[in-house]
């Protein structure tokens, strides 16, 4: 093309091409060609600074950007509205190195090829929620560019080598959240320089001998969320440089130790929320270079000796077990800095369990370990060994105010950080804080303090390295026998404590008020969470200790420190209510047995009333001069007194069988006559079976009443309506109201 001249053009045209170039010069500001616009909320992909400029096309004549993106001056598009249904990708803008889809406010519906060779300049691609079925060959096209792919959140089922190709300088690949069941051999052979690789959140069950071959610089891979089961030792015999291994929730029953002889470089290893239930002694002896161990979260109940032999760690977390017993081989000749046993069971471990740690162990976290039958000892025997600890947590394990006061007396001049809350702490002895001269945070929260004396509160304010004191959510008495102490330590400013529980106004600690009438400006700020706040009398419930006035501020009375035993601990009020529960149950069976009695004694009494009256009836009706006939007893004289054969009636049954089987209401006993006519007596409260067939005195006496023996001169003499004969209807007890008399002979 020649150069503009003159000459070689029409006139005309000259016209209209310096009028063009004049428009062009003072028609269009100087900052017009970019315009500038602030997206809410800020992106974060990759590295993207949330401050740039972006790019907006309204026209076909401006810097190309699709109207579903947004383009920034550093070469970003962004397209993040969802919804989308393909990928604009002839109006991105060739100089793009960054592309970012979200379909996360609305799930895309997309495909991918090879799509992309027109974006030479691309370094990374991210497309997530946007239902990828499937990834395609050379779909990166010509990608020596690329350093990090995205592709998670969507639905890609296979791999394929071929889709990684031209990637011969990625990375990061992050493949996570999607559907893949089974990944071949090989698949990434072309991914020699890959750094990071997450496969995590699929369906894998199984991996494949080498799956991972030339991943030879490989140092991050996260399996997490695998169905895993188990793993074998030739799985990473092609990654020998990896240096974090993630295998959370991957349902593992065991780890063959033998896998990690392979790994000599791995610095970080997480195996937490499987099935682990023990773990063998020298098991992670070859990891020289491991410094972070995750256990959290599996099934150990008991460490063995020389579990952790040799590590030299920054960090094991054995957090979230069954831990009950730990012997005090579990940590020899390994050097331990932070040690997590929180939300355990220990009840029992020896005394010397952390000793090969003391040197070097500054972080200790036993919280939630709520088995404990005596805390505070199970605390002090903990951390006696520990010279160098800085960080403590002792959070919600059941201490109270039966801690030894001397608990931190080794590590108190080390310790920094110490957390006592969620226990039932009420009055905190001053001598427990004594030797804590350097602390910086103390949170005292979720006790059951109502009050903190004047020497508790003079150690605290002593102690010039404290940055946060917590005392929040403990049910603070403002009566003025137990408040006063506290409001003239607030009234002194302490730092410590207005650090936590500030005031909209103050944004600097060091611009506090001047005086605690400040604390009344209308500026006092909503953010009082983590201030004390009055829980009694019920007029101040709920309102900052440190507001309180002296107007508001009621005396003491015999109820008040009753009052606060009651309320200070719910175990105690929950004890109490259980206690008053069962007091109340035997109440009522007392009540409910001796009303039960009383009916029985009732009845008995009418009983036996209706007797003597019969009684008195038959008496009368009795003719001793002529008494009636007696009973038929065909041999009553005494010369069959000394036959041995009972008498036989008129159906065939003995009349010692009949006579044991009827009643005397008048005088409480039974009276039969037996084979020598001795008239015997039984008890009526005797319990009787039914008849037998033949009964003779032998078998009453032993198997069925206690005999005493009277006259043997005796007989039976009347019994006013007997029946004349008998049949079986008539010998079942108590059928007749007879009265049966004994007369001599």
């Amino acid at each position: 093309m020649l150069p503009f001249h003159p000459d070689n053009c029409h006139p005309l045209q000259s016209i209209l091409m310096l009028y063009a170039t004049l428009l062009v010069i003072f028609a269009i500001p100087a900052d017009s060609s970019v315009a500038k616009r602030d997206f809410s909320p800020p992106y974060s992909y990759g590295g993207f600074d949330p401050k740039a400029q972006l790019l907006e096309s309204n026209g076909p004549t401006k810097v190309d950007c699709p109207h579903e993106c947004k383009c920034t001056a550093d070469e970003y598009v962004i397209c993040d509205d969802g919804g989308m249904t393909s990928i604009p990708i002839n109006r991105i803008p060739r100089k793009t190195k960054v592309l970012i889809i979200d379909g996360s406010k609305e799930e895309n519906s997309l495909t991918i090829g090879k799509i992309f060779t027109d974006l030479p300049q691309l370094t990374e691609i991210q497309i997530i929620h946007s239902k990828l079925p499937a990834i395609g060959a050379s779909s990166f096209y010509p990608g020596k560019n690329i350093k990090s792919i995205d592709l998670s959140h969507n639905h890609l089922k296979l791999l394929d080598p071929s889709h990684f190709l031209y990637l011969e300088n990625l990375l990061k690949l992050n493949l996570s959240h999607n559907k893949l069941i089974s990944i071949p051999s090989n698949v990434f052979v072309y991914l020699n320089t890959l750094r990071q690789l997450s496969l995590a959140h699929n369906l894998i069950t199984t991996i494949a001998p080498r799956m991972f071959y030339n991943l030879t610089n490989l140092e991050n891979l996260d399996l997490s969320y695998n169905k895993l089961i188990n793993l074998k030792s030739e799985h990473f015999i092609d990654i020998l440089h990896l240096k974090v291994l993630h295998l959370r929730h991957c349902d593992l029953r065991d780890i063959n130790f033998q896998i990690f002889r392979n790994l000599t470089k791995l610095v970080e290893l997480d195996v937490q929320h499987n099935q682990l239930t023990h773990l063998i002694s020298f098991g992670f002896t070859g990891l020289q270079s491991l410094r972070t161990l995750r256990l959290d979260g599996n099934k150990l109940t008991t460490l063995s000796d020389h579990t952790f032999e040799t590590l030299q760690l920054r960090f094991l977390s054995l957090s979230a077990n069954r831990l009950t017993t730990l012997k005090s081989g579990a940590f020899l000749n390994s050097i331990i800095n932070s040690l997590d046993l929180s939300v355990n069971m220990v009840t029992d471990f020896e005394s010397s369990l952390l000793e090969p740690l003391a040197k070097h162990l500054t972080e200790l976290n036993i919280s939630n370990n709520v088995h404990q039958n005596d805390p505070s000892n199970f605390v002090f025997k903990m951390i006696r060994p520990l010279h160098n600890l800085q960080q403590l947590s002792l959070s919600n394990i059941g201490l109270n105010d039966s801690i030894d006061p001397q608990t931190f007396q080794n590590c108190g001049v080390s310790l920094l950080s110490l957390d006592l809350s969620q226990n039932h702490l009420v009055n905190i002895s001053a001598t427990l804080f004594r030797p804590l001269i350097h602390i910086e945070n103390l949170n005292l929260s979720n006790n059951d303090m109502y009050s903190l004396s004047s020497s508790v509160l003079d150690i605290i304010a002593s102690q010039t390295t404290l940055r946060k004191i917590d005392l929040h959510n403990n049910p603070w008495s403002c009566y003025q026998c137990h408040v006063i102490p506290l409001i003239e330590w607030f009234n002194k400013l302490p730092k410590a404590y207005f650090n936590l529980c500030p005031y909209s106004w103050i944004n600097d600690i060091d611009r506090l008020p001047s005086s605690p009438s400040e604390y009344h400006h209308p500026q006092a700020s909503s953010s009082s969470y983590f201030c004390a706040k009055c829980a009694h009398p019920f007029h101040l419930s709920g309102q900052q200790v440190n507001l309180i006035t002296d107007d508001n501020i009621q005396d003491c009375n015999e109820f008040t420190s009753f009052q606060m035993k009651l309320t200070g601990s719910p175990e105690k009020i929950e004890l109490l209510f259980g206690i008053l529960i069962i007091v109340v149950f035997l109440f009522l069976f007392i009540v409910l047995g001796l009303m039960y009695r009383k009916q029985g004694s009732d009845y008995y009494t009418r009983e036996k009333g209706d007797e003597d009256e019969v009684c008195k009836l038959n008496k009368q009706q009795q003719q001793p001069v002529s008494p009636p006939p007696m009973t038929t007893i065909p041999t009553t004289t005494t010369t069959t007194a000394t036959t041995n054969n009972t008498t036989p009636t008129a159906n065939g049954h003995s009349m010692i069988e009949y006579d044991v089987h009827h009643r005397n209401h008048c005088n409480d006993q039974y009276t039969f006559h037996n084979d020598s006519h001795a008239a015997q007596h039984l008890n009526i409260n005797d319990s009787f079976p039914s008849p037998p067939s033949s009964l003779t005195s032998s078998m009453i006496s032993k198997n069925y009443v206690n005999l005493t023996s009277i006259d043997p001169h005796s007989t039976l003499t009347s019994c006013p309506n007997y029946p004349s004969t008998l049949d079986s209807s008539t010998l079942q007890p108590p059928i007749y109201n007879c009265q049966m008399q004994i007369l001599k002979l």
